[in-house]
């Protein structure tokens, strides 16, 4: 055992000789040619002698964190999607709308629910009916799912090139899968995305005729994009992973916690995407209206988010102020292909990850654990 841990040791204490040569070779303006081809040597003895779980191979990654262990992905898997419901008669009709809509995005997307101890069997059995992967949340809080815990069972249980939360009123377009496909191929982007959000479409539930993904771009063609301050899904790189160790204790489906992540991942210097132009998403409108969030009375509950994160300056919150941001490009430009007609014919079109100068300048803040 001595011997495995002492090998790797003495091959990386020569390698960091080596690039110390490099760097002084280069400040005195000397060759470096055979320093570079001698690191190059040193690198790939020193990866031949890890542990066999450690070498990079086949659809997958290292996963982050202390213990670093090869991950491989399903094939043809994208994003592992979870969220939570709330067993009243007033969202019925949405939450099954929401079963039924993610259920269509399989198998690039793994729909995960989560239950709390209070939850009845009614949802559980309808979800797995439909193919979703039911699993009791792992901690809650005043009986509420807790966001990061969530994301980090399934970085564990079921990885996937990208994992996401959104809320259980929201309907996705078949735009989510070919903006993440897209996103996922254009490395070493990708190995720097840490968190993806966007704005959403309103639409009131009576007025719905279908829940398909084609029937959501169709639907959200001829509609407007919602407030910049309100984010309902968030979808972090498994390979980048997230700050989730400087996270408080947020629990979903409470005001608060998406403008608190908003912030501090311009806090952290993170790679924040808005993908408001090319994710489509609808936000289902119930009898409670637009702002049910902020109107209903659900107990000491209500304002707990903001209770976790007291004296926090919101400022800044908003979907203008990710510094990245994607972007649909007709492919006619690229590759010489036909360029699309029809405005909802996202598989037409290639994704384009585009930097822009961030208006919102934070305070840096460090980032205190990756999972």
């Amino acid at each position: 055992m001595k011997e495995s841990i002492t090998a790797p040791l003495k091959l990386l204490s020569v390698y960091s000789v080596l690039t110390c040569l490099i760097l002084l070779c280069l400040i005195q303006r000397k060759p470096i040619a055979r320093f570079v081809h001698l690191r190059e040597l040193f690198s790939t003895r020193l990866i031949n002698s890890m542990s066999p779980e450690l070498i990079v191979g086949g659809n997958g990654h290292y996963t982050a964190g202390r213990k670093r262990s090869f991950v491989e992905y399903p094939p043809g898997r994208v994003l592992t999607l979870f969220t939570t419901v709330r067993d009243v008669e007033l969202r019925r009709n949405i939450q099954n709308n929401t079963l039924h809509n993610w259920a269509s995005l399989r198998p690039a997307v793994l729909p995960v629910l989560f239950t709390a101890p209070n939850d009845t069997r009614e949802w559980q059995e309808m979800s797995s009916g439909l193919g979703w992967i039911v699993e009791s949340a792992p901690r809650t809080r005043s009986g509420v799912p807790i966001l990061k815990d969530m994301f980090k069972f399934v970085s564990r249980k079921h990885p996937s090139p990208f994992l996401g939360f959104a809320n259980a009123d929201n309907l996705f377009g078949t735009s989510l899968i070919h903006t993440l496909s897209e996103l996922n191929s254009l490395s070493p982007i990708h190995k720097r995305v840490s968190l993806i959000t966007g704005r959403r479409r309103n639409v009131p539930e009576n007025l719905l005729e279908g829940y398909t993904p084609q029937y959501v771009e169709i639907l959200a063609s001829n509609l407007s994009l919602y407030s910049k301050r309100a984010q309902d899904y968030f979808i972090t790189s498994h390979r980048a992973g997230f700050c989730w160790g400087g996270v408080p204790d947020f629990v979903v489906g409470r005001i608060g916690y998406d403008n608190w992540l908003m912030v501090r991942a311009q806090q952290w210097n993170v790679t924040l995407v808005d993908a408001s132009d090319t994710i489509t998403v609808l936000h289902q409108v119930g009898k409670d209206g637009v702002m049910s969030g902020f109107r209903e009375n659900r107990g000491s509950s209500r304002n707990i988010n903001y209770r976790l994160a007291p004296g926090f300056d919101f400022r800044g919150s908003g979907t203008e102020c990710a510094p990245w941001k994607t972007l649909l490009v007709n492919r006619n430009r690229i590759s010489g292909h036909a360029e699309c007609t029809s405005p909802v014919a996202v598989h037409c079109r290639k994704i384009e990850l585009s930097r822009i100068r961030n208006p919102c300048r934070r305070v840096p803040h460090r980032c205190k654990k990756i999972f």
